[in-house]
Order: C-alpha cells, then sequence, then structure tokens
C-alpha cells in the first residue's frame, strides 16, 4: 500500500532538502501524484520497486594529506598571540 506524503514531509524522512524531493518528482524518480492542487509523494519503497530513500552522496572523502593539512598541530605560543591579538576588553559597567 502506498503511503502518500507531502515533500516537506519526505524530505524530512530522507534527510535532503525539499528542493532535491521536488527536483526529483520533477524527474520522475519519484512516485507522485496531485490531489486537490497539492503535490504527495509515495514514500513507501515497496509500490513500484524502486528505493526513494536513496540518497545522493552529501560528502567527499577526504585524503590523509588534507586531514593533516586541516588538522595542522598548532604550537602555545602562537596560539596564545592569536587569542591576546584578537581578545576584547570587558565593558565597563
Amino acid at each position: 500500500m502506498a503511503s502518500w506524503v507531502a515533500p516537506s514531509i519526505a524530505a524530512e524522512m530522507w534527510q535532503t532538502s525539499v528542493q532535491d524531493i521536488v527536483r526529483r518528482a520533477c524527474q520522475g524518480e519519484l512516485q507522485t501524484k496531485h490531489e486537490g492542487g497539492f503535490l504527495f509523494v509515495n514514500v513507501d519503497r515497496n509500490t513500484d520497486g524502486a528505493d526513494p530513500a536513496v540518497k545522493p552522496t552529501t560528502f567527499t572523502l577526504v585524503s590523509e594529506e588534507e586531514r593533516l593539512a586541516l588538522f595542522e598541530p598548532l604550537e602555545i605560543a602562537t596560539a596564545r598571540k592569536l587569542i591576546a591579538e584578537t581578545r576584547k576588553r570587558p565593558i565597563a559597567a
């Protein structure tokens, strides 16, 4: 049996954006129906054989070299100097 929900509910269920759901519906990737002027998306996997919950990749793998560059150790003296330069004094009452 089909489970019809609004695109915003489908986006929340599949942890994606509403725009992505509407785009996929317009491209025919998702089973949809219009009723009373509203768009509904079928979130049941078993009705057409396709798995609508399959989401596109939302991340890219970072190489070891990139990871090391991002998490470069910070020297204490450099960190203290940076904090001292950006610190604001408290406002006097």
